[in-house]
C-alpha cells in the first residue's frame, strides 16, 4: 500500500517534466516560426536579395561547370559534370544562406530588433 503511494508523486513529477519540455519545444517552434514569416517578409520586400540568391547557383553551374566540362579536369567516368556538380553547388548555396542569416542575427540582436521580436506576443503563448 504504501509503495503505491509513492509511486504516484514520481509518476506525477515525469508527466509535469514531460508537460514542461513540450511546453517548451512549443514555443521554441512558435519562436522559429515567428522568425521565418518576418524573413520571409524581408525577401518579400527586397527582391534583389531573392534574385542574388537564384542566380549565384546558376552561374556557378553555367561557368565552372561548362568550363570544366571542357577541359575534363576532374574524372567522373560515366557521370556528366554538371550532375557530379550540381549536389556541391546545393550544398554550398544552403551554407551560404545559413552563415549570412546567422551573421544577420547577430547584427539585429546588436541592434536591439531580436529583444522587440521576442517581447511581441505570438500564438500559443500563455
Amino acid at each position: 500500500m504504501r509503495s503505491a503511494v509513492l509511486a504516484e508523486p514520481r509518476a506525477a513529477s515525469v508527466d509535469v517534466k514531460v508537460a514542461s519540455r513540450g511546453l517548451a519545444w512549443r514555443q521554441f517552434l512558435n519562436r522559429a516560426a515567428t522568425f521565418c514569416l518576418v524573413e520571409l517578409q524581408k525577401l518579400r520586400h527586397d527582391r534583389t536579395e531573392l534574385f542574388t540568391r537564384a542566380v549565384q547557383p546558376v552561374l556557378w553551374m553555367v561557368i565552372f561547370g561548362e568550363t570544366f566540362t571542357r577541359i575534363h579536369a576532374i574524372p567522373t567516368g560515366h557521370v556528366p559534370y554538371l550532375d557530379f556538380l550540381a549536389p556541391g553547388i546545393i550544398a554550398q548555396s544552403g551554407l551560404f544562406v545559413a552563415i549570412f542569416y546567422g551573421i544577420q542575427i547577430i547584427w539585429e540582436r546588436d541592434a536591439g530588433v531580436l529583444t522587440k521580436l521576442l517581447v511581441t506576443p505570438t500564438r500559443g503563448r500563455r
